[in-house]
């Protein structure tokens, strides 16, 4: 039986933020790496949207944490690595995402707050995947589903489990 395993879970969880912001209307690119001064910086999610003035450029950090918290330190780490990017590789930034299946703790949401992040947590990915008509990509009625994020990806996860890495079939893509 093979299992998924917690980077195959985090590349799923990847691609599933990558698609809600397609639904949004951005052009979306998964694992772009970009050359600074000090190494290469891989962006989780870029996306990119026609606007009256030009381009919107967002970069979104993924951290799928099975329902856990994100630390101050990976908030800064993710400014530390946009910062980089805008001034070392020329790619001008206008949004900063960092998504997570789980929360934030209060000091990581203060940092996030106070360099312009938006941070979105499960229960906030939750109400996006709603706003965009991708209530029934994320919640197909199986028995003991609350519907919340975190308890998708354990479905994720129990699939990947019994059933291997190949998700499509859970996830009805």
């Amino acid at each position: 039986m093979v299992q998924m395993s917690e980077k195959e879970a985090g590349m799923e969880f990847e691609r599933i933020v990558a698609e809600l912001f397609a639904y949004k209307g951005y052009s979306v690119e998964r694992n772009v790496t970009v050359e600074g001064r000090s190494g290469k910086c891989e962006i989780d999610v870029l996306g990119e949207k026609n606007k009256k003035i030009g381009i919107e450029r967002i970069a979104i950090e993924c951290k799928f944490k099975n329902g856990g918290e994100i630390e101050r330190w990976e908030v800064l780490l993710w400014n530390a690595k946009v910062f980089e990017i805008e001034m070392d590789a020329s790619c001008k930034i206008d949004e900063v995402y960092f998504v997570t299946d789980g929360r934030f703790q209060p000091t990581a949401r203060n940092t996030g707050d106070y360099y312009g992040m938006i941070l979105l947590d499960g229960t906030d990915l939750n109400q996006e995947f709603k706003k965009y008509g991708m209530d029934t990509y994320c919640r197909r009625p199986r028995p003991n589903f609350d519907g919340s994020l975190s308890e998708l990806t354990r479905e994720i996860v129990r699939y990947g489990i019994k059933h291997g890495p190949d998700l499509s079939k859970l996830l009805g893509v």
